[in-house]
């Protein structure tokens, strides 16, 4: 191409077009990002472990006497909303600790600021009570407990060795019931002592595992008891859930998918554990505790589908 093609090959496009292109890059500069970090929103809220909250929830709801959709979607929305509203209400508490623990949360790096995170907060308690009242009185009630729990644990509590722990252990265990209100809540007293004791071991074992960073914000916790009397609990407790484990089988209900992931998945992860915590894994302990919850209530699950459908 000659000189002269190449300056005549510009004139070709009209000039209007990049004043056009021009106006819109100037316009973007100007747009501001939106208010509220929607994504940073959703990370407070622990998806993981509201995730937790609604599979206890639904077994409750499988061993209730007139199971439907309806009642269903409520009460996951209630439990879903008041355990997120914990966890919310937890970091703003927790913005000193979480500088050294935990510097990328949405509170410390700024990407969401107290106040919205109050108002958040608010909003999600609101919708858990709203979504228990629908249900019905008893539910509504029902769903004030673990939101006035949580504040305080939040609040006061956490900084209280091992209450702190033994009050969340009871609320994850307190999922099963409150799913089972209006039917069988005895059916599901066996697996709700069974999370309440593999949560109660993860719970000290996070402890443990934040210690560094709740000793500089000037929080006691149960990692601030004496470190041999402790890691005696954690193993007493394993001891204890590896022990009680096979107890639902007392009852029919959960004779046929319950004992086969038991044998397969949760035995090995319960051993696996007890090894973490022995080599002072307190990390790796913490998650694979996570998942022994969730494969024995996915087991409990399991067992109030053939229970409605049998």
């Amino acid at each position: 191409m000659t000189i002269v093609e190449r300056n005549l090959f510009p004139r070709t496009v009209p000039s209007y077009i990049f004043d056009f292109k021009q106006k819109m890059d100037s316009h973007r500069l100007c747009v501001k990002e939106p208010l509220v970090n929607i994504k940073s929103l959703i990370a407070m809220t622990r998806p993981g472990n509201s995730l937790m909250a609604a599979i206890g929830i639904a077994i409750g709801v499988l061993f209730s006497s007139a199971p439907n959709p309806v009642l269903l979607i409520c009460l996951i929305v209630a439990g879903m909303a008041a355990l997120s509203f914990g966890n919310v209400i937890n970091d703003i508490f927790d913005i000193e600790t979480d500088r050294m623990a935990h510097p990328d949360r949405a509170l410390v790096t700024g990407e969401i600021s107290v106040v919205q995170a109050i108002w958040f907060s608010i909003i999600l308690a609101v919708v858990s009570v709203i979504a228990g009242t629908v249900v019905s009185p008893i539910h509504g009630v029902a769903t004030l407990i673990p939101i006035i729990l949580l504040g305080l644990y939040a609040w006061k509590l956490k900084g209280t060795p091992l209450i702190g722990n033994i009050l969340v252990s009871l609320l994850v265990a307190y999922t099963l019931i409150f799913g089972a209100l209006s039917g069988q809540p005895l059916l599901v007293i066996l697996p709700a002592v069974l999370a309440f004791v593999t949560n109660l071991i993860r719970e000290i074992v996070k402890d443990l595992a934040d210690e560094t960073g709740d000793r500089a914000a000037g929080i006691t916790t149960t990692a601030s008891l004496d470190k041999n009397l402790v890691n005696r609990l954690i193993s007493v407790l394993i001891l204890i859930s590896i022990l009680t484990a096979p107890l639902p089988l007392l009852f029919p209900q959960f004779r046929l998918i319950y004992p086969v992931v038991i044998v397969m998945v949760v035995f090995p992860l319960q051993i696996r554990g007890f090894v973490l915590h022995r080599n002072g894994n307190r990390t790796g302990h913490a998650s694979n505790l996570k998942l022994q919850l969730l494969a024995g209530l996915l087991a409990i699950a399991a067992e109030g589908v053939r229970y409605i459908l049998g």
